[in-house]
């Protein structure tokens, strides 16, 4: 359990260790009521640990970025902030975000990709919100797909005599329901549509709260791909930044 985040400080910078799981941590002093947690998806190797969203600034909202544990044990491009037999992680970044669950009034998960299953997956855990794009949800899906990180993901762990412990969402959120997700989705990115679509039947079927923006991308540019454009103008600052404003301000 954390008491003091000064214990666990890494050289007074705003950046924490707690039982090897990296997060950084800017606090607003003006509002203190929501904060908003980033899940970075795909990182370089070279990215240990990563901080999505570390150069973000709210004028409504604070800002914890969570690094993926698994990710930097066992040097994976991605690993969805999933556990494993050998490592449980999830318990660790449920302490971590107890101790800010106690501070904050409101908490927005956000991320795209390989960030926006355990964004859904916290949303449920405490009743809060979920702001994804473009994310692969149903993860055994992808392990049929043999060139799929997921996929590249449980075999390197198999290597290692270790298994991926994976949670399906659905079963998740009926008994750990979000306050609101809003799910956004490039409908040319056909592995994420495909899971957008059969999640929103779910929680329709659920009667969970979701604003959904199913999308037509843009022609991809210079290297982009359906699956990097994940939002249909504007970058995901923005449209984090236009949720904080409706929340906090309830509008």
């Amino acid at each position: 359990m954390i008491k003091n985040l000064n214990k666990i400080d890494c050289n007074n910078s705003k950046k924490y260790n707690y039982k090897n799981v990296y997060f950084l941590y800017k606090p607003n002093l003006k509002n203190k009521s929501c904060l908003t947690v980033f899940l970075h998806g795909k990182c370089l190797l070279t990215e240990e640990p990563t901080y999505r969203g570390y150069n973000y600034t709210f004028e409504n909202s604070s800002v914890l970025c969570l690094s993926d544990g698994l990710r930097q044990y066992y040097k994976q491009n991605y690993c969805w902030y999933l556990s494993t037999k050998k490592h449980n992680y999830e318990d660790v970044y449920l302490e971590i975000l107890n101790f800010f669950n106690n501070k904050y009034d409101i908490i927005i998960f956000t991320g795209t990709s390989a960030g926006g299953y355990f964004s859904l997956y916290l949303a449920g855990v405490f009743n809060q919100y979920a702001l994804i794009s473009n994310s692969q949800i149903f993860l055994p899906n992808y392990y049929k797909m043999p060139t799929s990180g997921y996929n590249q993901m449980v075999r390197n762990i198999k290597e290692k005599n270790d298994s991926i412990i994976y949670k399906d969402i659905c079963e998740h959120f009926n008994n750990n329901k979000p306050k609101k997700i809003y799910l956004f989705c490039n409908q040319n990115d056909k592995p994420s549509y495909r899971d957008a679509t059969k999640l929103l039947q779910h929680l329709n079927r659920i009667n969970i709260n979701v604003v959904d923006n199913i999308f037509i991308g843009r022609e991809p540019g210079k290297d982009e791909n359906n699956h990097t454009i994940q939002f249909p103008k504007y970058n995901h600052k923005y449209y984090v930044n236009e949720l904080i404003n409706k929340i906090v301000n309830k509008t």
